[in-house]
């Protein structure tokens, strides 16, 4: 899994993401892409396991204040017409939405009480995610290949991971 998190640097081609997945092309790499505006967009013929953009991000790309969970699902669902396998839209306070490749869309509660700050509740998502990648491969298609495979759960055992995953909170010191 290789993660790909942030803004390009001005020193650097503003295409860097997009050369360092077509390295990766075709090698069984699952790119997770944390990143917005045309960095983003250039990604997805890669067909990234996982993208994540937050509502504003989300709003951008589609040009257009996204106000319902039903836009807020179309704008995921296209990007996942442009390629992305997985879309986890990170909505502050209001928690967050996962678009999984086989079509299954879910919705996680953010933790309740006093936030300061809103501004990075996006990437404790991701990394929870990414730590329960197992449940994500499972549920996109990966189809035995991780020799943790699941064969012989059934898929209603399959879902309550994938929902376990947005609703449980990071161990501590994790």
């Amino acid at each position: 899994m290789l993660i790909i998190s942030g803004s390009i640097p001005p020193s650097l081609p503003k295409n860097l993401y997009e050369k360092i997945l077509a390295l990766l092309d075709g090698r069984e790499v699952y790119a997770v892409v944390d990143t917005s505006g045309e960095a983003l967009m250039k990604t997805l013929r890669y067909e990234p396991f996982l993208i994540k953009p937050n509502h504003q991000e989300l709003e951008e790309l589609a040009q257009s204040r996204l106000f319902t969970r039903e836009e807020i699902i179309a704008q995921g669902k296209r990007l996942q017409e442009m390629g992305a396998k997985n879309v986890l839209v990170s909505l502050a306070a209001e928690g967050a939405v996962l678009l999984t490749s086989d079509g299954d869309i879910l919705f996680g509660e953010a933790p309740r009480g006093t936030a300061e700050d809103w501004q990075l509740s996006g990437g404790p998502a991701m990394g929870h995610c990414c730590r329960q990648r197992q449940c994500l491969l499972r549920r996109a298609g990966h189809r035995g290949r991780d020799p943790k495979s699941i064969r012989g759960k059934n898929q209603n055992q399959q879902r309550g991971e994938v929902r376990g995953f947005l609703k449980k909170p990071p161990a501590e010191g994790a």
